[in-house]
């Protein structure tokens, strides 16, 4: 909320199809794979609620863009951008 008013912020990102450890990949099996690979492996290191069902607004952003899977989406710069977004 600013001054008032309901506002929503919206960053977008472009992800291209590329070479993943040998394998053409198109986007979207990109970030498919990427997203439930990096929340799996976020659960597995306690990192997520060990029990119930886990809300994506559930998932630290940074500890996902961070996790290995998660730098498919190239994190460092996005999560640079997010927090330049969420200062303003």
């Amino acid at each position: 909320m600013r001054d008032g008013r309901l506002l929503q912020d919206v960053f977008t990102r472009k992800i291209f199809a590329k070479n993943v450890c040998g394998v053409e990949m198109s986007a979207i099996q990109i970030t498919t794979a990427g997203a439930i690979c990096a929340e799996l492996d976020l659960f597995h290191k306690g990192v997520l609620p060990q029990s119930g069902f886990i809300r994506q607004e559930q998932v630290p952003l940074e500890a996902f863009l961070a996790n290995r899977f998660g730098q498919l989406y190239e994190g460092a710069g996005t999560l640079g951008i997010v927090r330049q977004l969420q200062a303003a």
